[in-house]
């Protein structure tokens, strides 16, 4: 770094180092080529460009007409629902939803349908409750948007939560790391 005085103004000379770490933000790059007035930072990923090969193992295929007639039993009570899941000794899945709610109906008639939600059907203790009928629920979890999905481990404690539609592979995202495997 080079520093001139001149005038009424000071002039900072920056002499980059091509590879040198460069932060912006919560951003770091690497400066990747300079010159006497600029210098061209790469925020890439290192594997950027770069082929990745990925070894996969398959340990089951199932038709998705095993589960056409699978159904979720959904308990229609919020403490009922927290309880069975406490003495099963499984996770629960929650869902708050309004009846006006248009996000809410087409979870229940398009994301909770899907064979591969459906295929979890066992795994969960399976909950709905009309939050906008019960203000108290609202407020316990803390809801901002409708529908909600709240899913909590065995002993009842919320592990994940989020507001908003879900289809089934942005559920089975959520759902899958507490699902026992079969």
């Amino acid at each position: 770094v080079n520093t001139i005085l001149a005038d009424d103004q000071i002039v900072i000379l920056l002499e980059p180092t091509i590879g040198a770490p460069f932060k912006a933000g919560k951003q770091t790059g690497y400066i990747v080529s300079a010159n006497e007035k600029m210098f061209v930072v790469d925020f890439n990923h290192p594997m950027a460009g770069r082929s990745i090969g990925v070894q996969v193992t398959i340990d089951q295929i199932v038709k998705p007409s095993q589960y056409k007639n699978a159904q979720i039993n959904w308990i229609e009570a919020h403490d009922d629902g927290m309880n069975q899941a406490t003495r099963q000794g499984k996770p629960s899945v929650l869902v708050l939803y309004a009846d006006w709610c248009q996000w809410c109906k087409k979870m229940f008639t398009e994301t909770f349908t899907d064979p591969r939600v459906k295929y979890l059907a066992d795994q969960f203790v399976w909950t709905r409750a009309n939050s906008d009928e019960d203000p108290s629920l609202k407020a316990f979890y803390e809801q901002q948007g409708f529908p909600m999905v709240v899913v909590s481990d065995a002993n009842g404690s919320v592990i994940h939560k989020s507001e908003g539609y879900k289809d089934a592979q942005a559920l089975l995202d959520i759902l899958a790391p507490q699902a026992d495997p079969k």
